[in-house]
């Protein structure tokens, strides 16, 4: 996925846990959302919960997108054939 929709409940709480750790969160959020994978550094127990919280909404956005895709070229086809 090359872009992912940043939520505003994200945002809120990462303001919530130490700054020190802020920038670790959006990262986390962010591997996840283009690489698919968790980091591979230890996160604090605060970024955990939240990545926890935000892959559902992640990996749905991943699949809509993969299906309006698969549905754009399956029109495609079907138009050129």
């Amino acid at each position: 996925m090359n872009e992912f929709t940043f939520r505003k409940e994200w945002y809120d709480a990462i303001e919530c846990i130490d700054e020190e750790y802020q920038l670790d969160a959006i990262c986390a959020i962010a591997n996840y959302a283009f690489f698919g994978s968790e980091p591979e550094w230890d996160l604090p127990q605060e970024i955990r919960v939240l990545l926890a919280v935000a892959k559902p909404s992640i990996d749905a956005e991943r699949n809509d997108k993969k299906h309006s895709y698969e549905t754009r070229v399956i029109c495609f086809l079907s138009v050129i054939s």
